[in-house]
């Protein structure tokens, strides 16, 4: 606010004598610095003292020109302010009609605190945004303007008739370099027929520079079908045009270095009367280098008076981050015009940590926790009425993949009330769990009987299912009646009480890690690794021919220049284990790696599933997150320490190119003009680069190993080894310069 009155007062005394503008920054200072009521007359004072009055200095403060009747209209307003109008506190609005321009802004207030905790209405300050409009016969433009510390946005709204056109456009600056995203957009009254009953009845696009795309705000917008509204415009002003100046910077935040670009078409099917039985619309944003592709889309489909559906999905392919990701909202749903529709869908995969495979439609099991980011909350796929009715119907249900578990779920809601009211519903809740195999139901339902709102009697039950091994069923049943109440809970068992796949446990899990195998072995007999479970890493020489590994002999080659690395997806390192392939163990165990070399990197690293590895239970798998990157092996470099490093040099040269001189012994070159004038254009003609043979040549490294010579790195390292002495490369020849001019 002070920072405010201080920039007001500047822009207000601006051309004014030094002496009336020196007293009126004073009287600013001072009523900033000291808030009174007198402080407010003296600024006041001083601003109808500035040329032109108090309506002349604030026009310049606003950036306002000087238009003849502009001063009479804004008299009034400063009336108020002089006055110290309360109602000014939130702002003035101004809403100037000329001729068929029609000119609207906002100015907002410059309000101080008093000592006494009042409020000091100091002025009005610049407008931060304006609306301009032109009505001229059947042509109909509107726009705004907004403007903020660093950033102004504006769209322009055209009425054309058959056609009907908008645009909005975003420039923001700071620190960095400015950013600016466009999106336009056209639609056509009837559209562009294309056959079939099929139309074209929007297009538009969206160009952005230094921008990014924000799919969380596209995605926490899409519910409402504020997506893809952004991109396919109404045509008219006003809040819809509003709405949508203040989602694009969120939708497309400022980011260095980055483009975002794409189309945007509507289709329509049937349209009569300004309805069609069948709408869709698409976006497609590309955004560059991030490679980073975005799909926005809405389907209506109008069936009076069965079905009435808007749906709205958005699709996401990132290959840097891994993320293939799609997501679908009911945006509006009626069936039979009684029935509302409600609902979201999602599906996630991702490859990069932390990797994850989700699918739903409707949401997850009571109380499952999907660890999956970027994922939003999801809604029930429900039917049901939402007006009073004698009988009423209410259902819905959800289901779900994960990465471990199978959820599945539903409630059916029937109630009648006519005077004598019944109420009855029917809940079904279930997840299964892969690795372990382990099943969970929950089965709740329930009958009341009431009158003129009075509850009677009912009757509720709920059951349980888990298995396998043994299968468990628990239930109660409860009935009142007027007060009354009667129970029964029990529970029995199916099959063994005892799980088969923890008999026998698993005793030597290091073993089954190394060896593929529960081994038979006496303790002390060291443990072999598969060369199967080899991977050779770098390294890579042509000179050198490596085969592939060789399982029946348990060796595996590698070459001498680069490593191996071993890895396997039994068991992590590092992490506490219960449970291995589905078998229990003896007992929790942990696999480290102990006493590794200097040249040993415990580097790898593989998929596990958090819920095969633990011996948990069905509350503990909700919260267990699908997949983990944990420690599955071992890397070792074969490469000894190199003697030495390279060091980069640059080749200053010049290219020269010799001109041939005319032959000397042909008399006749100097005796005709043609021959003369042949020569001189030779010699003010550039110079022409003539294919010669190569003076210098690259080849193949030389090393040297004592005084052996060897051609191949691999080689080299080899007879060192052998020799007990070290490989040096063998310089390059010197080239002489004579060499280099064929002089």
């Amino acid at each position: 606010m002070t920072g405010d009155l201080v920039r007001l007062a500047d822009r207000a005394s601006r051309g004014a004598p030094a002496a009336a503008r020196k007293d009126a920054l004073n009287a600013a200072a001072a009523l900033v610095a000291h808030p009174s009521p007198a402080a407010l007359v003296d600024w006041m004072s001083a601003l109808s003292n500035l040329p032109g009055g108090a309506e002349a200095s604030l026009l310049r403060a606003w950036g306002l020109p000087l238009v003849p009747g502009l001063d009479s209209f804004v008299g009034p307003v400063v009336d108020r302010l002089l006055r110290g109008d309360p109602s000014l506190a939130d702002g003035a609005t101004f809403d100037l009609p000329l001729g068929p321009l029609h000119l609207g802004t906002t100015l907002p207030a410059v309000v101080l605190h008093a000592a006494d905790g009042s409020l000091l209405l100091a002025g009005l300050d610049m407008p931060s945004e304006g609306t301009a409009s032109v009505a001229a016969g059947p042509v109909a433009v509107s726009g705004a303007l907004a403007h903020t510390e660093n950033r102004y946005a504006g769209s322009l709204v055209a009425d054309l008739g058959a056609v009907r056109a908008a645009a909005l456009a975003v420039l923001s600056g700071g620190p960095g370099p400015s950013s600016f995203v466009a999106v336009l957009g056209a639609r056509f009254t009837p559209g562009i027929q294309v056959g079939f009953g099929f139309e074209i009845s929007a297009v538009g696009g969206v160009v952005g520079v230094n921008v990014a795309t924000s799919v969380d705000d596209l995605r926490a917008s899409l519910s409402s079908g504020a997506a893809t509204a952004l991109f396919f415009p109404t045509g008219s002003g006003g809040p819809e045009a509003n709405a949508r100046l203040a989602l694009a910077p969120q939708v497309f935040p400022p980011h260095a270095g980055s483009v975002v670009a794409g189309p945007a078409a509507e289709v329509t099917w049937l349209q009569v009367a300004g309805y069609s039985l069948l709408r869709l619309s698409a976006v497609a944003l590309v955004e560059l280098p991030r490679a980073r592709l975005v799909v926005l889309g809405r389907a209506a489909v109008f069936l009076p008076p069965v079905l009435d559906l808007e749906l709205a999905v958005m699709g996401e392919l990132d290959p840097a981050a891994g993320l293939l990701g799609v997501d679908l909202a009911v945006v509006s749903g009626r069936l039979f015009g009684l029935l509302r529709v409600d609902g979201t869908a999602a599906l996630r995969l991702r490859t990069t940590s932390p990797a994850c495979s989700v699918f739903t439609l409707g949401g997850f099991y009571p109380g499952y926790r999907a660890d999956v980011p970027g994922l939003p909350p999801q809604r029930r796929l429900s039917m049901g009425a939402d007006v009073a009715l004698p009988l009423t119907f209410r259902y819905e249900g959800y289901f779900a993949v994960t990465d471990g578990s199978f959820q599945a779920g539903a409630r059916v809601e029937i109630a009648f009330d006519l005077g004598l009211s019944v109420h009855g519903f029917l809940q079904f809740d279930a997840i299964a769990a892969y690795d372990p195999f382990h099943v969970h139901a929950d089965l709740v339902g329930g009958v009341s009987v009431g009158a003129w709102g009075m509850e009677f009697g009912g009757v509720d039950f709920h059951g349980q299912i888990d298995g396998p091994g043994p299968v468990v069923i628990s239930g109660r049943v409860s009935v009142s009646f007027l007060g009354a109440e009667a129970g029964w809970d029990g529970s029995f068992r199916l099959g063994d009480s005892q799980p088969t796949v923890a008999s026998p446990p698993v005793r030597d899990l290091l073993g089954l890690v190394v060896l593929g195998a529960e081994r038979g072995t006496p303790e002390d007999e060291p443990l072999t690794i598969p060369a199967s479970s080899l991977v050779a890493t770098d390294g890579a020489d042509h000179w050198v021919a490596v085969d592939a590994p060789s399982i029946d002999d348990g060796l595996a080659v590698l070459p001498a220049t680069g490593g191996a690395r071993w890895s396997q997806t039994v068991a992590p390192f590092d992490t506490p284990v219960q449970r291995v392939r589905g078998r229990l163990l003896a007992a929790a165990t942990k696999l480290e790696l102990n006493h590794l070399p200097a040249d040993v990197a415990a580097g790898p690293v593989e998929q596990f599933a958090p819920a095969a590895l633990h011996d948990a239970d069905r509350d503990q798998l909700l919260t267990l997150p699908g997949y983990e990157r944990l420690p599955s092996g071992v890397e070792v470099r074969l490469e000894p320490t190199p003697v030495g490093t390279g060091v980069g040099a640059t080749l200053e040269y010049r290219e020269l190119y010799r001109v041939e001189p005319p032959d000397w012994r042909d008399a006749g070159a100097f005796l005709t003009p043609f021959s003369l004038s042949r020569l001189v254009q030779d010699r003010l003609a550039a110079p022409v680069a003539r294919r010669r043979a190569p003076t210098v040549s690259v080849g193949p490294d030389e090393w040297r190993v004592g005084i052996i010579k060897a051609t191949s790195r691999t080689a080299a390292v080899l007879m060192a080894a052998s020799r007990g002495t070290g490989a040096v490369p063998v310089d390059e020849p010197t080239v002489a310069a004579s060499t280099l001019w064929g002089a």
